[in-house]
């Protein structure tokens, strides 16, 4: 299942909005589960398996910064992405992801122009003190794994590696999620199995 979180990230503060919802999603079911995260998702991992107990099995790091508990967005990413950022609030909100970057940028990972057009107009804005808020201050101690799909997450794979975590590597891109589900969901399968 992947649930919606759009609405939740969009309400201020966004970072405990979105673990508080996704938490809440969680609960609703009865069996055990998996927790995974992409991207910007990953580091709240914890801090939405805290919110649920010990029906989360093991947490899974899809092309994702690792936890930075206590750190934000702001600690971990390079200042000039910020300073760049921080330029182009407008009424409180960051612009939509894929305005962060070049449009040549996102033609290129989804080259599908149909597909991008509806990527896009889905895509949330989020509050500016995202990039400010701390990572709720939560160890994880159980099970987690780490797929890689794109060359600029290979240092967070390798560090995932380091913490003796099973690693899963594709060459893909950022994402495949979206461009390549069946081989971002077998590589998961795959992944859960070593997890």
């Amino acid at each position: 299942m992947v649930p919606d979180l759009r609405a939740a990230v969009q309400q201020a503060p966004g970072v405990s909005s979105f673990i508080a919802a996704a938490s809440k999603v969680i609960n609703r079911g009865a069996a055990e589960v998996v927790v995974a995260g992409h991207s910007r998702s990953g580091p709240m991992l914890p801090a939405i398996a805290a919110g649920c107990g010990p029906r989360v099995a093991a947490l899974l790091y899809v092309d994702s910064p690792l936890p930075h508990p206590g750190h934000s967005w702001v600690d971990e990413a390079p200042a000039d992405r910020i300073a760049s950022m921080r330029r182009r609030v407008a009424a409180g909100l960051l612009p939509r992801w894929s305005d962060w970057w070049d449009p040549a940028v996102m033609a290129r990972l989804v080259a599908d122009r149909a597909l991008r057009e509806q990527l896009v107009a889905g895509l949330p804005q989020l509050p500016a003190s995202f990039l400010d808020e701390p990572m709720p201050e939560v160890e994880w101690p159980g099970p987690a794994g780490y797929l890689l799909l794109s060359e600029p997450y290979a240092e967070f794979a390798d560090r995932a590696h380091s913490r003796g975590w099973p690693v899963e590597r594709r060459d893909l891109d950022h994402l495949a999620t979206l461009t390549a589900p069946a081989e971002v969901a077998a590589a998961i399968a795959a992944l859960l199995r070593r997890t």
